[in-house]
């Protein structure tokens, strides 16, 4: 029976590397209710507009997505608000910000309506030349800012308790290196599994 190794897509923490902004960095924030997003950029950016911009913004953050509560009301238009800001600044730099997207800690329930804005993002980067960059945190605080000030090679990162992490490609599980089984029938792990190219020999066997 031929060996093969099953992978998966996972968090794995990543070095800070301290980076300050530009003085001169103009930063668009579109607003989440808590103000959150807002108070965070003011923190480090100096000068900060929210709306439409009086020159080309360098930064845009997209705030809007850390409003757990009201995600699944207003994610329709959450949506409807992430294309039009994706569209207006298709060269400048475009940050989301969500929150509880990916269970962690705190809560056990990850936030579909939230996981929508970075369903959006995975596609539109493939019609970006800008960088697009996601991230999802457990607890609003500097680290909305600082993530994606410190890696700029990154377009995913997700903050949990503290900790930056960053999408990597890592095996279902080690213990199956050497393994003489096929990977399609190594055991999923709990959780949601999304599963595409339904009619492939992937959807066939599941």
């Amino acid at each position: 029976c031929e060996s093969r190794v099953a992978y998966k897509l996972d968090w794995d923490a990543v070095e800070a590397v301290p980076t300050l902004p530009r003085d001169d960095a103009v930063v668009v924030v579109i607003p989440d209710a808590s103000g959150e997003a807002e108070r965070t950029v003011r923190s480090r950016f100096s000068r900060v507009t929210l709306g439409e911009p009086g020159t080309a913004p360098d930064y845009v953050v997209f705030g809007p997505g850390l409003d757990v509560d009201a995600a699944v009301k207003t994610a329709e238009k959450r949506v409807a608000d992430l294309i039009s800001v994706l569209k207006r600044f298709d060269s400048t730099t475009v940050v989301v910000l969500t929150r509880h997207v990916f269970p962690d800690t705190k809560r056990a329930v990850p936030n579909l309506a939230g996981a929508v804005l970075w369903g959006v993002c995975e596609t539109a980067r493939l019609e970006r030349h800008a960088r697009l960059v996601c991230v999802d945190v457990d607890t609003p605080g500097p680290l909305l800012t600082d993530s994606w000030l410190a890696h700029a090679s990154e377009d995913a990162l997700r903050v949990v308790d503290g900790v930056v992490q960053a999408q990597r490609i890592v095996p279902l599980d080690a213990r199956l290196h050497g393994a003489s089984r096929k990977w399609l029938n190594v055991p999923s792990e709990p959780g949601v599994v999304l599963v595409t190219g339904g009619t492939g020999a992937l959807g066939l066997a599941v």
